[in-house]
């Protein structure tokens, strides 16, 4: 973020930036933000106790 600020929060580092955004909501912020796509690949699987549905309580 060298000689840059961030738009909303005004921040020359991700420091400010996170100082920022804790004591901000970010729902005052949303119109002024611009809209992206994005895609995201997954690629590595569950683990196997969390692919299986839930049975209950273990005793």
């Amino acid at each position: 973020m060298k000689d840059r600020k961030a738009s909303i929060s005004k921040a020359r580092s991700y420091a400010e930036m996170g100082e920022y955004w804790d004591t901000h909501d970010a729902s005052k912020a949303w119109d002024q933000g611009e809209p992206v796509e994005f895609e995201i690949d997954i690629k590595s699987g569950l683990r196997r106790p969390q692919s299986q549905p839930h049975r209950g309580v273990r005793k």
